[in-house]
């Protein structure tokens, strides 16, 4: 048995971070969403808060007249592009016989989006969420959690693709195999390197 671990954001899913929507679309600087960002949305990342009860005085701040349920609508939605190609690719894989996951930094509510309006859940074997694991990549206890929860295989056993070398480098340190995601034919051919069918 392979266990392959793919990570969401700029792998099986090709969009722009809702910060630059916000910028080009409503003209919200990401000097003004910063504050948010790196701080109280790492903690919901982690479980630690609730993004709906977190938002509303943020809303107030970037001027946005939309409630809380509806900005989440328009966020979720402006991230959903997922990558067909690779997605496809990943049901071969499943098919050969391969366990596939989704390996992702999310919070609770964009979580439940991904597996259920995009479909997700039904395309890969389960999904890791930072938000239910209580880590966020690049900590070693993300791959440990997900290494026990996938039934503790041979970490040579498992591959964790990602778009981010930091993530690819502690995943590295870990004991995986690795594949830095930059488009879907490179890491196709990284595959095949790795005897993966295609």
């Amino acid at each position: 048995m392979r266990y392959i671990l793919f990570d969401s954001d700029g792998v099986c899913i090709q969009a722009e971070r809702f910060s630059d929507v916000l910028l080009r679309e409503k003209g919200i600087t990401t000097e003004t969403t910063s504050a948010f960002f790196s701080t109280i949305f790492q903690e919901c990342l982690i479980g630690k808060r609730d993004l709906k009860q977190s938002l509303p005085p943020y809303l107030e701040e970037w001027g946005i007249k939309s409630s809380v349920d509806e900005l989440l609508a328009y966020w979720f939605s402006s991230e959903n592009k997922p990558n067909t190609e690779l997605l496809n690719y990943v049901q071969v894989l499943r098919k050969d016989g391969m366990q596939c996951y989704l390996a992702t930094n999310q919070e609770k509510y964009r979580t439940e989006y991904m597996e259920h309006e995009m479909g997700f859940g039904n395309l890969f074997d389960s999904i890791f969420s930072s938000a239910n694991l209580g880590f966020v990549k690049p900590a070693r206890k993300f791959y440990e959690i997900i290494h026990t929860e996938i039934g503790s295989p041979n970490k040579k056993e498992v591959l964790f693709v990602d778009n981010t070398l930091e993530n690819i480098q502690s995943a590295d340190e870990f004991g995986f195999q690795t594949i830095l995601y930059k488009n879907f034919p490179q890491c196709l051919e990284s595959l095949k390197l790795l005897n993966y069918p295609h």
